[in-house]
Order: C-alpha cells, then structure tokens, then sequence
C-alpha cells in the first residue's frame, strides 16, 4: 500500500523508492517519477520538455517549493527521503556549508 499512515512511499523503478508526506500524494503521483544518480547519490526525477528542451525537476525540489538559485538539502542525508520535515531551503554557501560535513547515506550501487 502507497500510503501508510502520515507517510507514502513511491516506487521509482529499479529497487528504489522515496519517502514523501501523505498529503503530497496526489500531486507527486501526477507525474511518472524515476531514480537517477548524481554526485553518488540517488534522487527521484521527472523531465519536462519545455520549448525543445528537456529539463529535469528533482522530487524534492518540487515538494520544498525551492526558489530558482537556492538548494534543497536533506537533513537526514537520506536523498530519497522527500518528507517536509527532512527538506531545508538553503543558499549555495550553507548548503556547501552543510554538504561538506558528510554525504548521503543511500549510496547503494
């Protein structure tokens, strides 16, 4: 079951799935989410093609309403774990800041 209590669980294909609020369900669910890597960690993602381009909107980014210019870090280090609670707007010089104490903690290959 998707929704367990406070908590949904999205499946991203390939033995990976994000941790994200119940009551952002039906917004997230709206469109087809996927597992990518980058920087030896795993993040949901979606693309858009917008103008001839193809752009990538990162699941945590959209649920954290992150401004243009900002970052969105995750306090627990967990980068599929998408729930409020877990997600931090930040400038680049804290988020670096933040980053540089350790790294994610689902790194599996």
């Amino acid at each position: 079951m998707p929704i367990q209590g406070d908590i949904a669980v999205i499946d991203l294909g390939g033995g990976h799935f994000a941790i994200i609020d119940a009551e952002d369900y039906p917004a997230i669910t709206a469109y087809k989410w996927k597992a990518r890597k980058s920087a030896g960690c795993w993040y949901a993602v979606r693309s858009i093609v917008k103008l001839g381009h193809e752009y990538t909107i990162r699941m945590h980014r959209q649920i954290a309403l992150t401004p243009k210019g900002m970052q969105c870090h995750h306090k627990n280090w967990v980068t599929l774990d998408n729930r409020k609670a877990n997600l931090q707007n930040l400038n680049r010089d804290d988020h670096l800041y933040a980053h540089g104490k350790t790294r994610c903690s689902n790194r599996r290959h």
